[in-house]
């Protein structure tokens, strides 16, 4: 089990023993959102109030790389299916779609008019779909990072 807190550490725990097996430090504020990542190697990803997100090297017991690019705190982190993408939002409403493997930043999405109230990466048709206040559900694809339309329908903010 991995969890994350307020007094800015993440924890690995061995559930048998309910011992801590590692402790990772170095966000300047509390994290809000945690996931895992087991692609070719076994990493931690956080996110904080700090406006950083933060991949760490399980077998390695290190901080392998800091993503910077968000104006607000990073609230929420999910990484897709086959471990390429990681997609992080921000209390600035503002989605950033980050490349794992090549430890880049890729795109960004989201307007300062929309709140993004959910989103869901489909790694199979590397698609980025984002429902939010615009009563519909944006179509965004991974690749090219265009929009490739909308589901509309909606008479009120999409959830």
């Amino acid at each position: 089990v991995v969890s994350a807190s307020e007094d800015k550490t993440i924890k690995i725990w061995n559930i048998a023993t309910k011992d801590e097996e590692m402790s990772f430090a170095g966000h300047r504020r509390k994290i809000n959102a945690v996931v895992t990542t087991r692609d070719q190697k076994w990493s931690v990803i956080s996110g904080s109030d700090d406006k950083t997100i933060k991949i760490w090297d399980v077998e390695r017991g290190e901080e392998e790389v800091a993503f910077n690019g968000h104006r607000g705190e990073v609230s929420r982190l999910v990484v897709s299916y086959d471990g390429r993408w990681l997609v992080s939002a921000s209390e600035d409403d503002s989605l950033a779609v980050w490349d794992i493997q090549k430890k880049s930043f890729d795109a960004e999405y989201g307007t300062n008019r929309e709140r993004v109230n959910s989103f869901v990466v489909d790694s199979a048709n590397q698609r980025l779909y984002i429902a939010s206040n615009e009563k519909n559900i944006k179509i965004w694809n991974l690749e090219t990072a265009k929009m490739e339309g909308r589901l509309e329908g909606h008479s009120s903010e999409v959830t």
